[in-house]
Parts: C-alpha cells; structure tokens; sequence
C-alpha cells in the first residue's frame, strides 16, 4: 500500500463508471465521473423492492491534506459526512470518517476489469456493523419515457 500523501486523484481511476450490485430485492448504483485534474464526483441509489430509496451525492477532492470525501444523503439527514483517504494500493482506496452512527470506514477494491467490491464497516453502539456489495459495470443509460 502507498503512502497517502503519495496519492493524486489520477490513482481512484479505477472507480471511474457505472456500478451496480443487487441482492434480495435490494439494488445499489454507483456512477463515477472525472470534473476536473483534482475532482471526480459520484452518484449513489439504493432502492428496496418496497419503492423505498436512499440517494447520496459524493464529491472527491484533491486538497493540501491529501484526498477527501464529502457526502451528502438525500433526504437530508444533517450535515454532510467528510471522509479522508487512509490507505491506498493498486485499484483499492480506503476512506474514513464520521457518519451519523460514528466512526466509519469504506473500501472500493477493483477485483476485474468488471467488477467492484464496495464495504462500509461503521461502529454503532459499540458493535461493528459490515455492509458489503459487489458490482458490476454497466452500461450509462437513459431511463425509458413514460
């Protein structure tokens, strides 16, 4: 694994596109997108076969201090979450940060060209909680009219 002042945006290419991972009615989007030399930004759906959906918009920037993080969830659940890149390797970055349980910390690992694995592990109440996803690249497509 690389230092993290080592790290310049250029190295979380790998997370570049569309990613989607779905198990027992639940669906997780993940899309990617390079803004700039020191920014990339993301968009994030979780849907549940109840309609219900949790939205997130990530913001990636390279600052003095090294990469961060910064999500806001939609609806609004409070000021948005900051995340700094701890560790870093080839096709792997792991942020951590605060969210609203706490201390938390999330792993993107590139496993094939086609594949992302995603973990967030947070500790709420003194017990960890895991919370994996694997990925698939998919195509950016428009959503059918109505």
């Amino acid at each position: 694994m690389s230092a993290v002042d080592d790290l310049a945006l250029g190295r979380l290419a790998f997370l570049l596109g569309r990613w989607i991972g779905a198990r027992s009615g639940e669906t997780v989007e993940e899309v990617w997108t390079r803004v700039g030399a020191d920014a990339m930004m993301g968009m994030f759906c979780w849907s549940r076969a109840d309609g219900s959906r949790l939205f997130e918009f990530l913001v990636l920037e390279e600052k003095a201090t090294g990469i961060a993080m910064t999500m806001q969830v939609h609806p609004p659940r409070g000021r948005p979450a900051h995340w700094h890149v701890v560790r870093t390797g080839d096709d792997e970055v792991v942020f951590e940060g605060r969210d609203a349980a706490g201390v938390a910390r999330m792993l993107y690992r590139r496993e094939r060209e086609d594949r992302l694995y995603v973990v967030l592990e947070r500790v709420e109440d003194g017990r960890t909680q895991i919370f994996p996803w694997h990925y698939q690249a998919a195509p950016l497509t428009a959503a059918a009219a109505q």
